[in-house]
């Protein structure tokens, strides 16, 4: 058992509290508020306990720059064991140590507002004992074969889904290898790129249409114009007659317009130069002349020019060329090859050869290259056009996603069957043959740890529910059964019936349905964590080795439950038949039981006469607030007049100057006393509507009794009122510590005036 506590150094509020008288008892009470260091006490034994110095590390004091040390002596049959903690490390632990606290119930039963598997997997293991944790062992150590499995599973599930997202692995394996998979999935790439590009496409099409449009063919109706104008007999007539040809075919045009029509009576004209008559010969040379200056033969010669150019410009090879090189680069055909192109190219070449000659304007031009080539022009147009609506202007039977999609399967496919992957689903195939077999050698272990645990759930549930019904609780466990699968979530080790019939789930979160969480209060949760606990006392055969820690264990009880618990803890002890046959009854070897609860304190004193009690008391160490453990007379500290506590409450935060306990509370609470009992007849309908001293106290003045029409005396109280925010609800002033200094000396003042 522990004999004392000797120190503790630099853990959470004790900084430096030395204790060596403090002696503890086969029964220990401990009282303490909350914040003050119970639970310190408590991870100090539950480190011992469980060797996890962590948790003490963890509650390195604030604002302190030492170590750690603790020193605590054990006593076993008049030999002192002295455990000590320094270095960040216990020299030796002690595991007969079991603690009743919210870290047991949070471990063991629930959390919040639910019950988790992992704390029904350890109440499993607590109630199996420790034959049960044997088997437990054994399946435990197949689980973790399995989730080595598992996660070997889950990291080449990872791996396969890196690769391949959104695919079924199972489906992958199946794949049967294809040995036309390349030509199949270009087949398909040809097609999204079509799809793809179908618009633009179109536009180009479309272009090279109205490119091959735009080729002015009609130019034919210009060169196929011939014009009879003796123009060599014109050029001889000059070269006999005029000194130079500079300007001579000028001046012959100007004379013609001079000369005057033909007579109608057909006389003969006279010539504007010499005067002499024109005869036949002279006229025929004259109408030559006029055929060639006046009959259109320049703007002819023009316009033939002027078709020639065209047609030697357009680069026919160049335009037949983008289209084909257009068309091939979007795998589309109409038959335009290079030798065709090449054969349009001299067309082309040929006819121009051809007009070439036409420089006499008598010259008939050959069409028949021309003629080719416009035919051949016109069945480009028209397979492109026929293109462009059979292939681009319907719509397509699947979309891109459709046909991304086929091609990333076939892609998968191929994938499938290379080397990497052909290994990594063989890989796969042993380790879930492995994972298979242990499997099967966990189930044969539950199996038999199934049988074992029982017989032993089923005494633990007897006792469980007798204490359930002796602390007033309305429901019972029901289904209470080991676990079968140590990570088969769906299993739950009980449920809980109300009223002998109503059963309700322990995680469901069905808020329309009874559940744990909306049936259960509290209060109900924490007895039901509290009878557990004293059902594992009730059934240890070694319990009369076993030092047995209560850390609150009232929280949220009403005073019937916190009765019963008192008679519980008092009364716990462990009956049994021995090997003989002999009925065996042993008690903890000690228990300490730490609580902020007054009356509780006084209760399990009174029922355990002989225990200690010792304190957990707050001191200022500069401005920093520190705890230490003292002997305590719980008569003394808890008056059974709550009034005279509350006033020496009051009183000891002023002599102490420690204003962090409230106070107002109580202030008001020792005023509205007094106020009522002394004034009675003059404020009983106020105290019967539950109005407080401000209301009091302008009533007095108003009937003018006690003096409060005494405007000194009345604005005291008053004023005090606002101090504690009595009836005025709003006040979010925040006081200092001198402020509170204040305040409660004016309290005691105004104590005195009534």
């Amino acid at each position: 058992m522990i004999k004392r506590i000797k120190k503790i150094i630099n853990i959470g509020r004790f900084s430096n509290c030395l204790a060596p008288g403090c002696e503890f008892k086969n029964e220990t009470i401990i009282f303490g508020l909350n914040t003050q260091g119970k639970s310190t006490i408590t991870a100090i034994l539950r480190s011992i306990q469980t060797n996890n110095n962590d948790i003490l590390i963890g509650r390195k004091t604030f604002g302190v720059a030492g170590t750690q040390n603790i020193e605590i002596d054990f006593e076993q049959e008049g030999v002192i064991d002295k455990y000590v903690f320094q270095n960040c490390a216990w020299n030796k632990t002690n595991q007969n140590i079991h603690i009743f606290d919210s870290k047991f119930i949070a471990d063991n039963v629930f959390n919040g507002e639910s019950i988790t598997f992992d704390q029904q997997k350890n109440l499993n293991t607590i109630i199996i004992g420790k034959k049960g944790q044997e088997l437990n062992n054994e399946i435990i150590a197949l689980q973790e074969k399995s989730e080595y499995f598992a996660n070997k599973k889950t990291e080449m599930t990872k791996e396969f889904f890196r690769y391949f997202p959104g695919i079924d692995f199972a489906k992958f394996k199946s794949y049967l290898k294809d040995d036309d998979i390349d030509n199949k999935i270009k087949d398909k790439e040809k097609e999204i790129k079509f799809e793809q590009g179908k618009e633009e496409i179109k536009k180009l099409i479309k272009s090279h249409i109205i490119s091959l449009s735009s080729i002015r063919f009609n130019i034919k109706d210009t060169l196929i114009r011939t014009l009879d104008a003796k123009q060599e007999e014109i050029e001889r007539h000059i070269k006999s007659h005029f000194a130079t040809d500079n300007n001579a075919q000028s001046f012959l045009s100007e004379g013609l317009g001079f000369l005057k029509k033909k007579p109608i009576d057909g006389s003969l004209r006279s010539c504007v130069f010499c005067g002499q008559k024109l005869e036949v010969e002279a006229e025929q040379l004259i109408s030559t002349y006029a055929t060639y200056f006046k009959g259109g033969y320049k703007d002819l010669q023009n316009e033939i020019a002027k078709a020639i150019d065209y047609f030697k410009s357009v680069g026919i090879g160049a335009i037949l060329e983008k289209i084909a090189f257009d068309l091939k680069t979007n795998d589309l055909d109409i038959g335009l090859t290079d030798t065709k192109i090449d054969d349009l190219v001299n067309l082309k070449v040929d006819f121009e050869k051809e007009i070439d000659k036409k420089r006499d304007l008598n010259y008939i031009i050959d069409f028949d290259s021309f003629n080719k080539l416009k035919s051949y022009i016109e069945e480009i147009k028209t397979d492109l056009g026929k293109l462009e609506q059979d292939k681009l202007n319907i719509a397509s039977p699947k979309t891109i996603l459709q046909l991304e999609s086929e091609k990333k399967y076939l892609e998968i496919i191929k994938k499938r069957h290379e080397n990497t992957w052909i290994k990594f689903c063989f890989d796969w195939d042993t380790i879930e043959a492995d994972a298979d077999k242990v499997r099967a050698e966990r189930e044969k272990k539950r199996k038999e740890l199934e049988i074992y645990s029982t017989s032993i759930f089923d005494t633990h549930k007897e006792t469980i529910n007798s204490l359930c019904t002796k602390m007033g609780a309305s429901f019972e466990i029901e289904d209470f059964k080991a676990l079968k699968k140590i990570v088969g979530k769906d299993e739950r080790i009980f449920t809980i019936k109300f009223f002998g019939k109503h059963k309700v789930s322990i995680d469901s979160e069905d808020e329309k349905a009874p559940n744990f969480k909306n049936t259960l209060s509290e209060s109900d949760k924490r007895l039901l964590a509290f009878a557990f606990f004293i059902s594992l006392l009730m059934h240890d055969h070694e319990l009369d080795n076993k030092i047995v820690i209560f850390d609150d264990p009232v929280s949220s009880f009403d005073s019937e439950r916190s009765r019963k618990t008192v008679h519980c803890i008092t009364d716990i002890a462990c009956k049994y038949k021995d090997a003989k046959g002999v009925e065996v009854t042993i008690s903890p070897r000690q228990k300490i039981i730490l609580t902020h609860e007054e009356r509780f304190a006084k209760s399990l004193k009174r029922l355990m006469p002989g225990a200690c009690t010792l304190k957990i008391e707050e001191y200022l160490d500069g401005v920093n607030k520190r705890s230490m453990i003292s002997h305590a007379n719980f008569d003394r500290d808890f008056p059974d007049d709550d009034i005279s506590y509350r006033t020496e409450k009051i009183k000891k935060i002023l002599d102490t100057r420690i204003f962090t306990t409230p106070f107002e509370e109580d202030c008001r609470i020792v005023l509205e006393h007094i106020f009522k009992r002394k004034y009675y007849l003059e404020l009983r309908d106020l105290i019967e509507n539950k109005k407080s001293i401000r209301t009091f106290t302008n009533k007095l003045i108003e009937v003018k009794v006690g003096s409060f029409e005494d405007s000194d005396k009345s604005k005291k109280f008053i004023r005090l009122c606002d101090d504690l925010n009595i009836e005025l609800h709003d006040n979010g002033a925040y006081n200092s510590s001198g402020d509170k200094e204040s305040i409660i000396k004016d309290f005691f003042d105004c104590l005195k005036l009534i």
